[in-house]
C-alpha cells in the first residue's frame, strides 16, 4: 500500500502537466480556428489570445499595436534583443529574427506573420511526443483542418522586394494598410508574367507550409481566365507587382487584359510588406450613358468599389478618373499616380 501511495505521489505532477497540456491544446485548437476565421491583420492577436502556451508573455500581443507585437514577440518568444533586430533594414530584418528564433523562413515571404506562426508550429510539433492521446487528437485536428481548408490559413504579406525578381517603387500616396486579398499579378525582372493565389501559411507536422509563390506563369492572353479561376469576385482589389525598372506599358497591358477587375499598383511601404497605391487603375470606358449618376454620388453611397464597378460597366462619366500616360518606367508611373493623388483623383484610366 505504501509503495502504491509513493508511486501516486510521484506520478501526480506528471498527470497535472499532461492535463494542463491538454487544456493548452484545446485552447490552441480554438485559437487556430479563430485566427483562420478573421482578417489577416487580426490573426496574430486572435491566435495569441487563445494559444498562450506557445511562449511566455505571448498573450500580451492580443491588445498591442503591430510594432509593439513585434517587440514583445522577439523579446519574449525568441529571447533576443528586439530593439537591435527590429532596427535592421527591412531586407534582412526578418531573416535575422527567424534565425534568432530558431525557425526556418521562406526568404521572399519573410515577415512578422511568417516567423510568428512558424514559431507556433514549432511548439505544436513538440507536442507530438506527448503520451496523452487527447493531446495527439487535438494536434491532429489542428494539422488536418489546416490542410483541408487552403483558403483559411494565416494570411502572409507580399514583400517590397524579392532578390533577382523585383523591387517595388516607393510612393507618396498609399493605402493605410498592407496589400491583402486572395489573388495578385506579378511581372518579374525577366518579363515573365505570373498570377497566383494569395500566400497563406498552414500548420503541418513538417513545419509551417505555404501555398506556391509566385504562382503560375501565364501568357497575357490567358491572364483573365487564370485570375478568375483563383478569385472571381469583383469586390476584391488585385495588386499588380512590377519591378520599378520595367516599362510602364507592361502595366497598361495587364490593366486592359483585366478590364472590369479592381486593380491597384503595388508599391513599397516602410514597414516591409507591399501596399497599394491610393490611385486605382482601370481601363477607360469607351462609351457612357448620358443620364448617369455622378461618381461623387456613387462614391458616397458605395465607396471606391462602387465607383470602379460603375466605371467598368460604363455607367458613369469618369470625372474622378484621369488618363495616365504610361510613359517611361514603372517608377515614373508611380510619380504620375502620386501627382493624380494630390488632385484627389481616385482612378488612373488606361486607354
Amino acid at each position: 500500500m505504501r509503495s502504491f501511495l509513493l508511486a501516486l505521489i510521484l506520478l501526480t505532477p506528471t498527470l497535472a502537466r499532461a492535463q494542463a497540456t491538454y487544456k493548452e491544446m484545446l485552447d490552441c485548437v480554438s485559437g487556430t480556428a479563430g485566427a483562420r476565421a478573421v482578417d489577416g491583420s487580426t490573426q496574430v492577436s486572435m491566435f495569441a489570445s487563445e494559444c498562450s502556451a506557445v511562449c511566455p508573455g505571448i498573450a500580451k500581443l492580443a491588445g498591442a499595436g503591430s510594432k509593439e507585437q513585434e517587440r514583445i514577440f522577439v523579446s519574449a518568444c525568441c529571447g533576443a534583443d528586439a530593439a537591435k533586430l527590429l532596427s535592421l533594414p527591412i531586407a534582412e530584418r526578418w531573416q535575422k529574427i527567424s534565425a534568432a528564433c530558431g525557425v526556418p523562413v521562406d526568404p521572399p515571404l519573410a515577415s512578422f506573420q511568417w516567423v510568428f506562426f512558424a514559431k507556433a508550429n514549432q511548439w505544436l510539433k513538440k507536442q507530438a511526443s506527448s503520451w496523452d492521446p487527447r493531446v495527439l487528437l487535438a494536434l491532429h485536428d489542428i494539422f488536418a483542418t489546416s490542410q483541408k481548408k487552403p483558403l483559411h490559413g494565416f494570411e502572409l504579406r507580399l514583400p517590397n522586394a524579392w532578390a533577382d525578381h523585383y523591387t517595388l517603387a516607393s510612393a507618396a500616396a498609399t493605402w493605410r494598410r498592407d496589400a491583402h486579398g486572395y489573388g495578385y499579378v506579378l511581372i518579374d525582372l525577366s518579363g515573365k508574367l505570373f498570377v497566383g493565389r494569395w500566400p497563406f501559411g498552414f500548420f503541418s507536422d513538417k513545419g509551417l507550409s505555404v501555398n506556391r509563390f509566385p504562382g503560375n506563369e501565364v501568357k497575357l492572353s490567358a491572364l483573365r481566365r487564370e485570375l478568375d479561376a483563383i478569385i472571381s469576385g469583383d469586390e476584391y482589389m488585385i495588386p499588380l507587382l512590377f519591378d520599378r525598372t520595367l516599362p510602364s506599358t507592361r502595366v497598361a497591358e495587364v490593366v486592359r487584359a483585366l478590364h472590369g477587375r479592381n486593380l491597384c499598383l503595388a508599391v513599397a511601404s516602410p514597414s516591409g510588406p507591399a501596399t497599394c497605391h491610393s490611385v486605382a487603375l482601370e481601363k477607360q470606358a469607351t462609351s457612357k450613358k448620358p443620364s448617369a449618376p455622378s461618381q461623387e454620388a456613387i462614391a458616397k453611397q458605395h465607396g471606391i468599389s462602387g465607383v470602379l464597378n460603375a466605371l467598368s460597366d460604363k455607367e458613369i462619366p469618369s470625372r474622378l478618373g484621369e488618363k495616365v500616360s504610361f510613359k517611361g518606367s514603372v517608377a515614373d508611373l508611380v510619380d504620375e499616380l502620386d501627382a493624380l493623388a494630390k488632385k484627389n483623383v481616385s482612378v488612373g484610366l488606361v486607354e
